[in-house]
């Protein structure tokens, strides 16, 4: 079972819509995915049409995972984020030892439900629950949007990881993804290629600027579904193509 957060410091670089995107895009090719919504804003149930009030605060409460669990398509289901989290952050920051294990606790029964894929869309920022992911997935993928702002953003994240990685020292980026790709515009090209210079091997292909992903989220479907023909389609496509082969 592989464990991929989706994760950044700065908000607005597309990243539920990637976690969304990607996940469906797995699940399509027949793949068995779990995605857990660790956001407090809770958006990614917008993406399927949902209206799921479990979270993984219910777990700590005694409800079994099983039943946090909601199919939203074939082959893929989710336990949504929200403001309840709050409760769980509350909760990791009374336990004395090992706070950052909690999420790796309360998500080990995944590995005997048959999951090929567990993807985390995590929030902005950096925090409890944050680190709590960082100790249980294998897998980074970083959405960066292309602009200048961004890479302070990434500066933090990379700076709050070094810390996680000096116990996990097998963590890494393995995928950089670049975001609302607009070749019309000089910065994009610029931070684009300074991607490529400072994380080799790691940048994916860049998903474009395309008004039909901002739409498919507001018609509670993927972009699969919404424009399944459009540049942003295509490109999620290539990037869930590069995630199911990809080997560490």
């Amino acid at each position: 079972m592989r464990k991929i957060a989706v994760c950044i410091s700065k908000g607005g670089v597309g990243k539920t819509t990637t976690a969304a995107n990607v996940s469906h895009g797995l699940a399509m090719r027949g793949h068995k995915v779990a995605l857990i919504d660790l956001d407090t804003q809770g958006q990614v149930q917008r993406f399927f049409g949902v209206d799921q009030k479990s979270t993984l605060t219910d777990l700590i409460r005694g409800v079994p995972l099983k039943d946090c669990l909601v199919e939203v398509r074939d082959n893929l289901q989710l336990i949504a984020g929200g403001a309840a989290l709050a409760g769980l952050k509350e909760w990791i920051s009374t336990r004395t030892m090992k706070r950052e294990m909690v999420v790796s606790e309360l998500l080990k029964p995944l590995e005997n439900m048959g999951f090929d894929f567990v993807i985390i869309d995590t929030s902005p920022g950096w925090g409890a629950l944050n680190v709590n992911v960082f100790f249980y997935v294998d897998e980074l993928l970083c959405p960066v949007r292309l602009e200048a702002m961004s890479m302070d953003g990434l500066k933090e994240f990379i700076g709050n990881l070094g810390e996680v990685q000096r116990y996990r020292d097998d963590l890494k980026m393995d995928y950089v993804v670049p975001t609302f790709l607009d070749r019309r515009e000089k910065q994009c090209e610029e931070v684009h290629a300074m991607l490529q210079n400072h994380f080799k091997g790691a940048v994916t292909m860049p998903i474009p600027k395309n008004v039909r992903l901002s739409e498919s989220f507001g018609q509670g479907q993927t972009i699969y579904e919404y424009a399944p023909d459009c540049p942003g389609a295509h490109t999620y496509n290539e990037l869930t193509d590069l995630v199911q082969s990809y080997v560490r």
